[in-house]
């Protein structure tokens, strides 16, 4: 069987029986770079293995195949991309509160609602990968702060907004839910903007 793994030739010890799994997690161990590395992408016998082969592939013993071809990154490569979508994605979505907002102001709730959904959703899956993100690279999120804030105090200020909406929408009170929408979420917002180009920064340290 042939080994590559970044365009180059790879000797593996030859466990018997080792997965796929197991192989990519001996290459990222036993690499030479300073950096931690992940494997992103993987060939087994000339194809590309893709999303919906993944997990079966991985599972299966190496020694199948005639060949396998891994690519890697370095760990802190992978965040600092993963971030920045983040990031980007995040702003956009600013543009949903606002809209929303503005619905509201108009009477259109229904719509206005669809447009905060987006935006809580955006919310929800930029902190899922920033956590991931911290994770991969053994961050501690509470050491780090912005504007003498940290992830704890951040949240709790998302948290008193998100609070604030809710009782004022169950109170029918539009108006507030429209100064709300348009105005009190500037401040969390910025800071988790910020917080999230704190830790890519982190992840750029690290690329030297």
């Amino acid at each position: 069987m042939q080994i590559f793994v970044d365009d180059q030739p790879y000797v593996s010890p030859g466990i018997p029986g080792q997965t796929v799994a197991e192989l990519a997690n001996q290459v990222c161990q036993n690499s030479t770079d300073s950096a931690n590395r992940m494997v992103v992408a993987i060939r087994c016998n000339g194809a590309q293995v893709g999303n919906d082969q993944l997990e079966s592939v991985l599972a299966s013993p190496a020694e199948q195949y005639d060949s396998i071809e891994l690519l890697t990154q370095p760990v802190a490569a992978m965040v600092k991309s993963t971030l920045s979508q983040a990031i980007e994605i995040f702003e956009q979505s600013a543009e949903n509160r606002r809209k929303a907002a503005d619905l509201i102001t108009e009477g259109r709730q229904p719509e206005a609602m669809s447009h905060l959904q987006n935006f809580l959703d955006v919310w929800r899956q930029v902190q899922e990968s920033m956590l991931m993100c911290a994770q991969a690279m053994q961050v501690d999120l509470e050491v780090l702060t912005v504007n003498d804030l940290n992830l704890t105090d951040i949240l709790a200020l998302i948290k008193n907004q998100l609070n604030d909406l809710k009782a004022a929408m169950e109170s029918g009170d539009y108006v507030v839910v429209g100064d709300i929408l348009r105005y009190e979420f500037d401040e969390p917002c910025e800071h988790w903007i910020r917080f999230l180009g704190l830790l890519c920064e982190q992840a750029d340290k690290r690329l030297g």
